[in-house]
């Protein structure tokens, strides 16, 4: 950054190995939409300090400064199909977000706004903090049981199980996590009651969608029973 006379607020992105080698992958020329995490064990404002450096102020702290105090989490809400990771653009009816001590959401989304087709479908973003990873997570954990969002597809059943899973927990996971742990990530446990499966799960996604148009029998009604509710 220095050599080629960078002066702005940029991410460095690398990769770790097993054997605790680090590797370049990228430079972002901007902050980075998990700016919060860093904010949380730093105590720093980057936002307020990227705007600073753009008025020609120096920073307000120098490296021997800087002192990193605890383990954050940050998880992205997304309204996008849970198992394909699709976007799923629409209305969001319903918005239920966290709040108490050490848990911060950025968002902008109300209830009655709707996911556009064409920009990034993220409803919020969750972050929490804690003294060690383990009570981060609890925390995180907690403020994911206390958010509810109706009315699109979202990504927050993943999260809480991402959450639960005890390789993440352990700390033990790479960037094969989701792969490799399909099998607990997917659980058929974690569909809504009545739910067997994948294939029913989005045959009553489609469900849905045509009863808000009022395009459903009234037999197809009894098949599913608990249609609303799920909903």
């Amino acid at each position: 950054a220095k050599r080629i006379g960078y002066v702005n607020a940029g991410t460095m992105e690398f990769v770790m190995d097993g054997e605790r080698n680090f590797y370049f992958l990228e430079m972002n020329t901007r902050i980075q939409v998990e700016h919060p995490v860093t904010e949380m064990i730093t105590g720093i404002d980057i936002v307020k300090e990227q705007i600073l450096i753009a008025a020609g102020r120096p920073l307000s702290f120098t490296q021997k400064e800087l002192k990193a105090r605890g383990s954050a989490i940050e998880c992205r809400l997304y309204a996008e199909n849970p198992f394909s990771f699709l976007p799923s653009p629409g209305p969001v009816k319903e918005l239920l977000l966290p709040g108490g001590p050490f848990v911060r959401v950025d968002a902008a989304m109300l209830p009655g706004q709707a996911i556009p087709l064409e920009y990034d479908p993220m409803i919020a973003k969750l972050c929490s903090w804690g003294r060690d990873r383990p009570e981060s997570i609890a925390r995180m954990s907690r403020a994911l049981a206390e958010t509810g969002v109706a009315g699109c597809l979202t990504n927050l059943a993943f999260l809480r199980r991402a959450l639960a899973n005890k390789t993440f927990r352990s700390g033990t996971y790479t960037t094969g996590f989701i792969a490799e742990e399909t099998a607990d990530l997917a659980n058929p446990k974690s569909l809504p009651p009545g739910i067997e499966n994948e294939q029913q799960f989005h045959e009553l996604l489609a469900l849905l969608a045509r009863s808000e148009q009022k395009d459903v029998s009234r037999s197809e009604r009894a098949h599913w029973g608990r249609a609303s509710h799920v909903r």
